[in-house]
């Protein structure tokens, strides 16, 4: 079966041009056999293909390319007049020189009715049928490897920002580690531990476009986890999730880079007034997640919280969901809140 799609590939052009004569010719094919007869008709239709066809090519493949789209157009013009008439003569030559065995007498008739000039209408009908199929044809042709090409991009643009995430979050985790060793905290070896699960996640799991809704959800979670125990594992950060997430997919860490920016510039040096709330909402392919954390005027926090890890996720965001999605980011009364919401319906 490949096989012979494959032919067919080969062959394509062939046969899209045989399948145009075809058609072409059957226009008038049915009037032919009824006026002169079926032996005659096709006769007459041969004739037509024989002297008709080498000046279509001709306008299509010689005067067009070489003299119209190079705006040669008086040429151009000259030299296609000139081809119809020429063509109209040259049909008018074979059509009176076919032998008298060969036709019916009606046809005969028809035949010295005839003038040199008798078929230059059909013939220009011919060239502007013949052009505007083949540059809509390009036309089409064009635009779908512009919209591969452009697909291709849009591909390896998202590749390029996810390969970007991994070390940044790997960067990120280790200096948590970091901390805690210089600390000597006790719980240094099981963050250790919940670093290897996530890291697995990150190095294997989400090698594919797409993972599990769940997946990802876990592993913002246990993320939280690892953040609790290195800021001593203060009960005022909530992870809270609502919903139930079903068999969804969605493109891995678009949503982690909000959670680890509101632990990385939201929480300051005094426990006491650390605290950070998570809501993670899934309802009918409706994926909301909204995070507050503390806002600190001190002079440095007046802009929106950038940096590579939330760049990266605008752009994401904007290549793969460009009219799906609405990200916020404000401040109310000393506190961050950024809001996400995607909606991942096909």
């Amino acid at each position: 079966m490949n096989s012979i799609f494959n032919s067919i590939g080969k062959h394509r052009r062939l046969l899209m041009h045989s399948a145009f004569w075809v058609a072409w010719l059957s226009r008038t094919l049915y009037d032919i056999v009824r006026i002169f007869g079926v032996q005659s008709a096709f006769l007459f239709s041969f004739t037509y293909i024989f002297t008709q066809m080498p000046f279509v090519y001709l306008h299509l493949y010689y005067l067009v390319p070489r003299y119209l789209n190079q705006k040669k157009y008086k040429t151009y013009l000259s030299l296609t007049i000139i081809s119809l008439f020429t063509y109209s003569f040259f049909n008018y030559l074979v059509l009176t020189n076919l032998p008298l065995s060969w036709i019916t007498l009606k046809m005969s008739y028809y035949i010295n009715t005839l003038d040199p000039m008798y078929d230059v209408l059909e013939g220009l009908f011919a060239f502007v049928i013949t052009y505007a199929l083949k540059y809509t044809w390009l036309a089409i042709s064009t635009q779908n490897k512009i919209l591969e090409l452009e697909k291709d991009n849009l591909q390896l643009e998202l590749n390029v920002l996810k390969a970007q995430v991994n070390p940044h979050f790997l960067f990120n985790s280790l200096n948590n580690i970091y901390a805690l060793s210089l600390q000597k905290s006790d719980e240094t070896p099981e963050i250790v531990l919940k670093l290897s699960n996530l890291m697995r996640y990150v190095l294997y799991d989400c090698n594919s476009a797409k993972v599990p809704i769940t997946k990802e959800i876990q592993f913002i979670y246990d993320y939280v986890q690892l953040e609790k125990i290195r800021h001593g594992n203060n009960e005022r950060i909530v992870f809270n999730l609502n919903g139930m997430p079903d068999d969804s997919e969605i493109e891995p860490f678009l949503l982690i880079p909000f959670v680890e920016n509101a632990f990385k510039h939201g929480l300051n040096n005094e426990p006491s007034k650390n605290w950070l709330n998570i809501d993670f909402d899934f309802r009918n392919k409706i994926i909301s997640l909204k995070v507050e954390n503390p806002y600190n005027d001190n002079g440095k926090s007046k802009d929106l919280p950038s940096g590579i890890g939330l760049q990266n996720v605008r752009k994401r965001l904007l290549l793969l969901y460009p009219a799906k999605h609405q990200l916020t980011v404000t401040t109310k009364e000393n506190t961050y809140i950024t809001e996400l919401i995607i909606d991942i319906n096909n």
